[in-house]
């Protein structure tokens, strides 16, 4: 659940957007209540992560994404997509496990360590790729490859209490 959602039904209790340069979830508008970075529209988030990763700083980075040509802006959030396709299946690899538990919580705390690393290097990328691919949704049957396979320990940890259960 995004922060700014409500505890009772997850809906959107105010509009929130995450900051490109911290990736913290904050109010939408123009510039980033927690590290001061002018917010990009969310189609761009991804190719401003790739800029920051590239050494484009807090300040310009807004600016030097409105200056890039779209094919450019394109390509840099195709590769980060690439990568948030990773960290989705690494998350959802947690969901599958946190069926078979007491408390859905693990996913959305992976999903909060994760999102902010991105862009990951290539090592890291690579080591986070390993393992199943799924799908996993309703698939019990992969638990036991989730256990010896994910690149995850806690989330090979969970996979080895789901299938006590």
């Amino acid at each position: 659940m995004a922060e700014g959602s409500c505890p009772a039904c997850g809906g959107a209790a105010r509009r929130a957007q995450c900051c490109a340069w911290c990736a913290r979830w904050v109010p939408a508008g123009s510039f980033c209540r927690s590290c001061g970075a002018t917010l990009v529209p969310p189609e761009r988030y991804g190719a401003a992560r790739m800029l920051k990763d590239a050494g484009v700083d807090k300040f310009s980075l807004a600016a030097r994404l409105q200056e890039m040509e779209a094919e450019q802006v394109a390509t840099l959030q195709a590769i980060f997509e690439r990568q948030r396709a990773i960290v989705a299946r690494r998350v959802e690899e947690a969901a599958l496990c946190e069926g078979f538990l007491v408390r859905p919580v693990f996913a959305a705390r992976l999903e909060a360590e994760l999102w902010p690393q991105l862009p990951l290097g290539e090592a890291e990328l690579a080591a986070l790729a390993a393992g199943p691919a799924g799908p996993f949704l309703g698939r019990a049957d992969l638990l036991a490859e989730v256990a010896s396979q994910s690149p995850v320990p806690l989330t090979r940890t969970l996979a080895h209490l789901a299938r006590l259960t």
